[in-house]
């Protein structure tokens, strides 16, 4: 017969059990090396993701790639998979990929495209084939197979450590996410000006698209260069930049969501999670102190490359002809085969997502710029470079004073 404390220690524990379940924390052990027929599979510890590999029976040299998430109604991303292949003779295999989502049935997407590197090469795309196969050839010294690159925590800090030692740079803890992870901004430029026009940057709302924040990351390099135009650029403008925002997702590579289930860029209007909460309320502080939001980018992925911006009738003025004058002009430097195109989405009501509060919250120009899943990270560098370089020649435009807006949810990104 259990004792009174036996009883209340198995409810505690259930109860807790419980709500990780709900939350999708449950403490789950994937598989870091998976080994069949001579074939070694290993899934990196940070930034890898494969949860079973096994041998199709009945058909030679090929293997079923699972991808799991315990994320549920998932109406839009997809899956990340990142894992090293080895063979010690060299032979050709054919990975079958299926991905599975929290409810147990499968993912309703495609993946289109998928990544290979071999050591000391860069990244190569290949198309996925339609029922989802990829033929890949592998040999003692491995390659790593990938959906999108990858650009994590590891890489993050790096950056950060880069961007820490240059003058006037100021990196800070904004808040934490849902399992305690540092929220991090970095401010700098703006020294001319007693109030200088604030441009916002965002990135990685969402784990699975690393594409996103290759982009973003470029842009800051760029920015804290030192080209004589970004040293004038950085005079006349103060950056504020939140480039990981979701930390969490990044680490357990989820597909969409945070710790705690939820969809980041869904929350803006309303701010029930952390990692949105620490992000509004500087935004709140740095207008308290009479810095507002002049501009924003919020930098994603997805099957494409363009950019959600202000519908028509959002904004007016030198405000609603910013991104389209910005986009051309880094459209222009990225070569005439290169296409981003324009999809009006945010009025001036306040919505769910990043573009849709800051042009309702604040009446400002403000965009998501969408990388494709399956751009090589040079290919994200390189039009995060177009973008920071556009920005020294399209002037930022002030902030003006904001009417009242009505509030709605919106989507884009």
């Amino acid at each position: 017969m259990r004792t009174p404390i036996v009883r209340w220690t198995a409810a505690v524990v259930l109860g807790l059990l419980s709500v990780a379940v709900s939350y999708g924390q449950t403490p789950t052990t994937r598989p870091s090396v998976f080994t069949h027929d001579g074939l070694t599979v290993t899934i990196p510890a940070e930034g890898g993701r494969l949860d079973a590999f096994e041998p199709v029976e009945g058909v030679d040299d090929t293997y079923r790639c699972t991808i799991r998430t315990w994320e549920k109604k998932l109406s839009s991303g997809g899956p990340q998979f990142s894992f090293l292949l080895r063979s010690p003779t060299a032979r050709r295999v054919t990975l079958r990929f299926r991905y599975i989502m929290g409810d147990g049935k499968r993912w309703w997407g495609s993946v289109r495209y998928y990544m290979l590197r071999r050591p000391g090469k860069p990244y190569e795309r290949h198309v996925m084939g339609r029922d989802q196969t990829a033929g890949v050839a592998v040999d003692a010294t491995g390659v790593e197979i990938v959906r999108s690159a990858p650009f994590t925590l590891a890489e993050f800090e790096k950056r950060l450590k880069k961007w820490s030692k240059v003058a006037g740079v100021k990196i800070s803890a904004i808040g934490k996410s849902v399992a305690g992870r540092p929220i991090r901004r970095i401010v700098f430029g703006g020294t001319a000006r007693r109030r200088p026009p604030t441009f916002w940057i965002l990135s990685r709302q969402h784990p699975a698209e690393p594409s996103g924040q290759h982009m973003a990351a470029a842009v800051i390099d760029t920015l804290l260069s030192d080209d004589p135009k970004m040293r004038s650029l950085r005079q006349r403008v103060r950056f504020s930049c939140v480039p990981l925002i979701n930390p969490d997702g990044v680490a357990d590579m989820l597909w969409r969501f945070n710790k705690n289930g939820a969809d980041l860029n869904r929350d803006w209007k309303n701010a029930t999670q952390p990692e949105i909460r620490a992000v509004r309320a500087v935004l709140e502080a740095d207008l308290k102190a009479g810095l507002p939001p002049a501009a924003m980018i919020d930098f994603h992925s997805t099957y494409s490359t363009f950019w959600y911006v202000p519908s028509k009738r959002a904004l007016a003025g030198p405000a609603a002809a910013f991104f389209p004058a910005l986009i051309a002009n880094a459209n222009r430097r990225m070569g005439p085969r290169f296409t981003a195109g324009l999809k009006p989405a945010f009025s001036r009501r306040i919505g769910n997502t990043s573009g849709s509060y800051f042009v309702g919250r604040f009446a400002i120009p403000a965009a998501t710029a969408e990388m494709a899943y399956h751009a090589l990270p040079a290919e994200s560098r390189a039009y995060g470079r177009a973008i920071a370089k556009a920005l020294a020649e399209v002037p930022v435009p002030l902030p003006q004073p904001a009417s009242a807006p009505a509030t709605r949810p919106a989507a884009a990104g």
